[in-house]
């Protein structure tokens, strides 16, 4: 047998309806579907003579953030000249917390509102008994459980992942994100980029490039960000502080060892810090040389050094290496 159909108790008869429909950006991943929602409280309208005025369709967290288009709604309502059913699916796809209570609690006392739960088959108006106000209540003390139990889920789990030493975040430039066989994230070499990272900590240890110079550096060598089309200095800055390439991450408020291929090594890492905070001596060149770093001695194996050298005071010529 079928659900039985939720009467209206509200004292105006309220004939006008907003829809509220919500998933968070978890949820959706999920697949939790904003569109069965939709199904769902519009069905109910119809069984009910409710005249649908207005519809937020949303993808928010209902615990986290300032809820912009939830309070976009309680605007609307208030301008409006009439009273409306608030109508949703469940208790929790309008608040999984008490956070949002007063607020609500207030239009029903003003008579702006009545909540319509389509699941629950509950109805929320001014003169809901004291058995009814209750199991609101208890829907959100419910709700908020289920909320605290996936934060702790995810916290364990994020603890979890730190011990093993993997990032459960998104990869920095030069590591993708990946799945695995499984279906598990991984995170890899950037066989496109992996290499610039790593020649960019050395060339600016060696302490011959400034910020700017090694930014022009990184762009000559193909480097790209994802979000940007121009590199920028303190992109590079950011680069060459992050200690996840040298096989450290940043989580819970302290470094922990990771389990990814290092970019850099330790030396080289802290060499690029004295610079980056002027502790290092080091003096900028004012020229780019084409080999610098890459020719060898013949006999010893030691780079060769860069330098201009002017040919006589009768020929002003210069040769650059």
């Amino acid at each position: 047998m079928g659900r039985k159909a939720a009467k209206v108790v509200n004292d105006k008869n309220i004939k006008h309806a907003v829809l509220w429909i919500r998933v968070s950006s978890r949820e959706q991943k999920e697949g939790y579907s904003l569109d069965a929602q939709e199904d769902r409280v519009k069905n109910y309208c119809i069984r009910q003579g409710l005249t649908i005025i207005k519809q937020f369709t949303v993808v928010e967290s209902s615990t986290r953030g300032e809820r912009k288009e939830f309070y976009n709604m309680i605007n609307f309502i208030k301008k409006y000249k009439n009273p409306v059913a608030l109508v949703c699916d469940k208790v929790d796809r309008l608040q999984r917390s008490f956070k949002e209570y007063d607020v609500l609690n207030k239009l029903i006392e003003k008579e702006k509102i009545a909540i319509h739960f389509q699941t629950e088959q509950a109805i929320m108006a001014k003169n809901a008994k004291a058995h009814e106000k209750m199991m609101w209540n208890f829907r959100i003390t419910v709700a908020q459980s289920q909320t605290d139990t996936m934060s702790d889920n995810v916290i364990r789990s994020f603890e979890k992942m730190r011990k093993e030493g993997k990032w459960p975040h998104h990869a920095p430039v030069g590591y993708k994100n990946v799945k695995d066989a499984n279906g598990n994230s991984d995170i890899v070499l950037d066989e496109n980029n992996h290499f610039i990272i790593t020649r960019l900590f050395k060339e600016f240890s060696i302490g011959t490039y400034n910020l700017e110079q090694i930014t022009r550096k990184a762009a000559d060598l193909g480097l790209k960000m994802k979000n940007s089309k121009k590199l920028h200095k303190q992109t590079i800055r950011g680069i060459l502080s992050n200690r996840f390439y040298v096989g450290e991450m940043f989580s819970g408020g302290q470094y922990y060892p990771h389990c990814y291929p290092r970019l850099t090594d330790s030396y080289t890492f802290e060499r690029c810090q004295e610079i980056l905070e002027g502790k290092a001596n080091h003096k900028v060149q004012k020229h780019e040389y084409v080999f610098k770093g890459l020719v060898r001695c013949k006999k010893c194996g030691g780079v060769v050094s860069t330098d201009i050298n002017v040919h006589s005071a009768k020929k002003k010529g210069k040769n650059r290496l």
